[in-house]
């Protein structure tokens, strides 16, 4: 196999890419390799098996988004190594008398207290009115001592970011953090319940302001940034907030990640962004995606009357997309390329069902309950309840009228191991058997096609796809306890678990588009211009694909060898007509050579080979040859200088799987065409370790 890959001039399998660029195996000249574009992100399978955002970004917008922006030390000495690091600090006095002496011991300060008062520490000038500081020393002294706040006020302590986890003095040195905010230019350390001879012992102070290039804004008592986490603590809706003025241009779509805790029950978060408010209501990993279209800032409120929780690792950056997708559907061993037309993901809230888009009939849903098929604790619980009837997860969405919908969804078996899938106005639904990813019969009426794929760990993907007869369309996800039925009586603790639910108008489901508060739109694929006049060879050859159709579904796909034009060309192509495969070509505009023949199902992978010669035309497919033509021209010299997934312009876009495209510059004999397209060649990862590849 090896002498027959040297035949060709150009090798290419999905095993590497960068910035655009779908590199071959030959030619190594990376500048002739596919040139690839996608205007937005898009997800694939990896090879772990999970289903992860591929897409490239643009630079991150949000300054300091995880809080750990730390300014320059303010205490010159606080290691206290000479007396002018002990002269640097004042003591609080009573009545004009400092309520305790200084003295520099060996590497700390001590001070004795000779009023039995609380006495402060402090020191004016060092901070500055409206800012926040992280504070840090240790400290050992009575016991009977313990900071009751620090900062420029006494009423600090009722604030619980101030809460330390050692606040009481001991006679061993502790460590003390605090970040606080101040009013005024002094800082002071503040030392309650002292007694006269006590004494505190203290060392290390270091005072560092946070966030020191003030990116962010912070209105309201209640809102402060500590332990690199923006936080808010029964902050009143609106009136207290965060906000950062960014730059993202009105057009441009963007992607927000953030991460929440400590969000209370019934409490939500409204995060204001550069497209649309988002209401957020549960902790854990965020992302929003969304077309800007409006001001350039980034906001944070309570969307509650009141809540405490905490943020952190804020992301905001334009999708750029541009980066092909080497994917693992089909087998975590032999990856193919995947290329999609455009698609969007009309449900708003696509893993979040408890959001208030989604209507909840006799059922709740426990969110992030399990692990979802990206690999994080994302997808929920639907749980039925002791109602007598149907349990179920209901929206309506406006499509074109008469549009072909296709609705699908991640699930997996809970207590219950059934589930239907419908589409309301075109009374279409199919039941699914989650225990061993089998259909069952229909609901109401038949689909006009339907599937469940296994994504692993049990997860299953399931889908419908039919044609409304309005401008209208309902997705409805019925929790089932049989494979024939859709009303029971649950017990409020069984269900099913879902995740990643989609409503397109597409003829098929398309891959995955995450959506977090707004429709997403995948943009449409393509791919073309490899190689060049040198690469080619005009009069005869063979041209060779392993390609999977993802749908049978009435369109043209080509895959074409060309000058650049319609005029002179070797397609290889799924037919709009059902399950046929055909080549054809083009010489000086004339058709000369036609071959088509039938397969069983084109949404399978097939290897097939067009060999082109004068008067020698033939299309193998699967060790096969299935038809000839001996009555065909080829094309002049120099002809020949790209190869592409579609033809010229922007028509006939190959949509589709490819393991492997080939173009070789003989036309091969029958036995090498069938060693090349046979079956015992049934997977390119030989043929990567053969290149030294690593099949990512």
């Amino acid at each position: 196999m090896a002498n027959l890959y040297d035949k060709a001039g150009l090798v290419n399998i999905p095993v590497g890419y960068q910035e655009g660029f779908l590199y071959n195996i030959k030619p190594e000249d990376n500048t002739l390799g596919f040139r690839f574009n996608r205007d937005s992100a898009a997800t694939r399978v990896n090879k772990e098996g999970l289903i992860e955002q591929v897409g490239y970004f643009g630079p991150e917008l949000v300054k300091n988004g995880n809080f750990s922006e730390l300014g320059s030390e303010l205490i010159p000495d606080g290691n206290f190594t000479n007396q002018a690091a002990v002269d640097y600090w004042q003591i609080a006095d009573t009545g004009g008398v400092e309520r305790a002496t200084k003295s520099l011991e060996n590497g700390f300060m001590r001070l004795t207290y000779d009023i039995a008062n609380g006495s402060a520490l402090y020191k004016s000038g060092i901070v500055t009115s409206g800012k926040s500081y992280k504070v840090t020393f240790r400290a050992k002294g009575t016991a009977n001592s313990n900071f009751n706040s620090i900062g420029d006020n006494v009423n600090i302590p009722s604030n619980p970011q101030y809460v330390v986890s050692n606040p009481t003095l001991t006679d061993d040195w502790q460590d003390y953090e605090f970040y606080v905010p101040v009013s005024s230019t002094t800082l002071r350390l503040y030392l309650t319940s002292a007694q006269i001879g006590d004494t505190l012992d203290i060392t290390n102070i270091s005072v560092k302001q946070v966030d020191p290039n003030d990116y962010w804004i912070l209105a309201g008592s209640n809102v402060s940034i500590s332990d690199n986490k923006l936080n808010f603590v029964n902050a009143v809706t609106n009136s207290e907030f965060v906000q950062q003025i960014i730059v993202a241009p009105i057009g441009k779509t963007y992607k927000i990640t953030l991460e929440v805790s400590n969000l209370g029950s019934g409490e939500s978060i409204k995060i204001r962004h550069p497209f649309q408010d988002t209401t957020i209501n549960t902790n854990g990993f965020h992302t929003i995606y969304g077309v800007g279209d409006l001001a350039n800032v980034f906001r944070i409120t309570p969307n509650s009357t009141t809540a405490t929780f905490s943020i952190t690792n804020i992301s905001v950056v334009e999708v750029k997309g541009d980066k092909p997708r080497i994917d693992y559907t089909d087998s975590l061993t032999s990856p193919s390329f995947l290329l999609e037309p455009q698609s969007t993901n009309l449900l708003e809230f696509s893993e979040d069902f408890s959001q208030s888009a989604w209507l909840k009939t006799n059922l709740s849903i426990l969110s992030d309950s399990i692990i979802s098929p990206e690999g994080i604790l994302s997808a929920g619980k639907l749980i039925p309840d002791t109602t007598s009837g149907q349990h179920k997860i209901d929206i309506t969405r406006t499509v074109a009228n008469g549009a072909t919908v296709s609705l699908s969804a991640f699930v997996k078996k809970g207590e219950y191991n059934f589930c239907c899938l419908y589409e309301v106005t075109s009374s279409a639904g199919r039941f699914f058997d989650l225990s061993n990813g089998t259909q069952g019969g229909t609901f109401v009426g038949a689909p006009t096609t339907s599937n469940i794929e296994n994504y692993n760990n049990d997860w299953y993907r399931i889908s419908i796809s039919t044609t409304v007869p309005s401008t209208s369309a309902r997705y409805i996800l019925y929790v089932c306890d049989t494979i024939s039925n859709t009303s029971f009586v649950g017990d409020n603790t069984k269900g099913i678990y879902a995740w990643g639910t989609q409503l397109e108008e597409s003829l098929y489901p398309t891959s995955y588009i995450p959506t977090a508060g707004s429709t997403v739109t995948r943009a449409q694929e393509t791919c073309n211009g490899a190689g060049s006049v040198s690469t080619f060879n005009d009069s005869e050859g063979v041209l060779y694909a392993e390609i999977a159709a993802l749908a049978d579904d009435s369109t043209n796909r080509h895959i074409t060898l060309s000058d650049g034009s319609n005029n002179n060309r070797l397609v290889l192509k799924y037919d709009n007509q059902s399950n046929v495969i055909q080549a054809f070509n083009r010489v000086g505009g004339v058709e000369t050579a036609f071959l088509s023949a039938s397969v069983t199902d084109i949404t399978l992978f097939s290897k097939c080979a067009v060999k082109y010669k004068v008067n020698d035309y033939a299309l193998w497919i699967d060790g096969v040859e299935v038809a000839t033509d001996t009555n065909a021209t080829t094309f002049p010299s120099s002809t020949l200088n790209d190869l592409k997934f579609g033809e010229s312009g922007a028509n006939s876009n190959f949509y589709g799987r490819t393991k492997g495209i080939y173009v070789f510059n003989e036309a091969l004999t029958d036995d090498e065409l069938q060693q090349l397209t046979g079956p015992e060649y049934n997977s390119f990862a030989a043929l990567a370790a053969a290149y030294n590849y690593t099949v990512i």
